[in-house]
């Protein structure tokens, strides 16, 4: 007596995506949003905006146009390490250090 012949299931792979809403370096909540501007005199670059709904982190970096979130946040993680980030949020210039 023969078997009846099983059929695979075929299998799914989802594609990952990139979060939304990052962990904040200052007050460890996970609101720490990223959004980019065009800069309209240098087509090279682009503006990142980081924004934390807890603790109102406001910063503004100048990043490459290939940068992606997650490139901009180890930046802001990076910043936050080494302490170059005051109480405005604002990178400190050469000469405060």
């Amino acid at each position: 007596m023969g078997r009846r012949k099983r059929r695979k299931r075929p299998t799914t792979t989802r594609k990952l995506s990139m979060p939304k809403v990052y962990q904040c370096p200052r007050c460890g909540h996970e609101t720490l949003s990223i959004s980019f501007k065009k800069i309209p005199d240098n087509p090279f670059y682009k503006l990142a905006i980081v924004k934390c709904g807890t603790c109102k982190l406001y910063l503004e970096l100048e990043v490459p146009e290939f940068y992606k979130t997650l490139d901009v946040y180890g930046k802001v993680v990076d910043l936050a390490v080494e302490g170059k980030l005051d109480e405005a949020g604002e990178p400190l210039s050469e000469d405060e250090e």
